[in-house]
């Protein structure tokens, strides 16, 4: 299914942009 492509690419698109 591409549902589960899609998830998985968009939950690998997130960088750990944490600034204090």
């Amino acid at each position: 299914m591409a549902v589960r492509s899609r998830v998985l690419r968009l939950r690998r698109r997130r960088p750990p942009r944490r600034r204090p």
